[in-house]
């Protein structure tokens, strides 16, 4: 399932990374970073919409089986290929020119969508070289921060989001007697009706959640019964 994400991300310019964000191999672009909030605010306007972005290298992206920071961490050359994203919303936040130029962002965008490329991809824009300092995912979907309580806090006077909510989009079975008990005591069922290989699936029994199940051959098997 892909869900629409936001972020909160500070960038630091001049200078960039193997890996785009602060934990890579740092190469300074320049020794004194020419750069102006207005400069910033007009490249955004070029990232806004539908987008061709390249993921970056290190990343979890399978090629050939493998993901592909695990070849590069090898010395194996990977190429990505670049891939139709949407950027709903990329707003300045703060701009500070002290030791380091760095700038904060919110982006709302949908679900496939690398930050660390954003802003490397703004840094070239730029001209000054990009990459991320730090980086917060704040909304997915209908769930966000905002609305997350601490664990601790939580009691049985607690408003909390409806099960339902987070499976929305996945498909769900009506289990009969005979799966439901099959399912209660982990035993795979073979339904009526097919899913496709490896598809999530959330079994009701009596209009209530009661397993997220998996296709697997002929088979659902549980993953998890609630």
């Amino acid at each position: 399932m892909g869900e629409d994400k936001e972020y909160e991300v500070e960038a630091v310019f001049g200078g960039v990374s193997d890996t785009y964000d602060a934990e890579g191999k740092i190469t300074l672009t320049t020794k004194e970073v020419e750069l102006y909030k207005k400069d910033i605010e007009n490249a955004l306007k070029s990232f806004r919409g539908k987008v061709k972005q390249t993921p970056p290298s290190y990343s979890a992206i399978k090629v050939k089986g493998q993901p592909a920071y695990k070849r590069v961490r090898r010395g194996e050359k990977v190429e990505l290929k670049p891939r139709e994203i949407e950027v709903y919303s990329f707003k300045l936040l703060s701009f500070k020119k002290k030791r380091q130029v760095t700038a904060k962002f919110t982006v709302k965008c949908s679900s496939g969508t690398y930050i660390r490329s954003l802003i490397h991809d703004l840094g070239k824009k730029l001209k000054v070289g990009a990459y991320v300092k730090e980086l917060k995912r704040v909304k997915v979907g209908e769930f966000s921060i905002k609305a997350a309580k601490k664990v601790e806090k939580i009691n049985t006077k607690t408003k909390l989001i409806p099960m339902i909510i987070p499976m929305k989009g996945y498909k769900t079975l009506n289990l009969t007697d005979e799966d439901f008990e099959n399912v209660k005591n982990g035993r795979p069922i073979e339904p009526k009706r097919r899913f496709a290989k490896d598809e999530i699936v959330i079994g009701k029994y009596k209009n209530e959640i009661k397993s997220i199940l998996v296709q697997n051959k002929q088979l659902l098997k549980i993953k998890k019964n609630l």
